[in-house]
């Protein structure tokens, strides 16, 4: 029977599914044959535990401590920065006659308007 007294008696094994699902399981160490090779570099404490990771694809322990990425940590924010910067621009869709190209158009047919008017009031037309 696990208790608070006797977790170092047990090995917990935590599995990871492709699913995205985990599994946890306690095995008393004495008794426990592993179907699966345990590193002795993998095993770690967790909750007074010795604990190790597995997945449903591998047959050795995963190590938790190996934080190594074989991806560069600039190149993937550099990938990050363009798709946001590329996705922002082309989200903005240009419509042929936006605000400003209507008021620009009502403008100048204002003063060609006025212009008239004034010539007209001049007696030069």
């Amino acid at each position: 029977m696990r208790t608070i007294f006797n977790k170092h008696k047990y090995l917990r094994v935590i599995k990871f599914n492709t699913d995205k699902s985990s599994r946890i399981t306690y095995h008393l160490s004495e008794t426990f044959k592993a179907p699966f090779i345990i590193n002795p570099d993998h095993v770690f404490i967790a909750n007074g535990y010795r604990t190790v990771l597995i997945t449903d694809k591998a047959a050795e322990t995963i190590n938790p401590l190996n934080f190594q990425s074989k991806y560069n940590v600039n190149d993937f924010q550099t990938a990050i920065e363009s798709k946001i910067i590329h996705d922002t621009f082309a989200s903005i869709t240009k419509s042929p006659f936006d605000l400003v190209t209507l008021l620009l158009i009502v403008n100048i047919l204002i003063g060609v308007a006025l212009a008239y008017l004034i010539l007209k009031g001049q007696g030069a037309i």
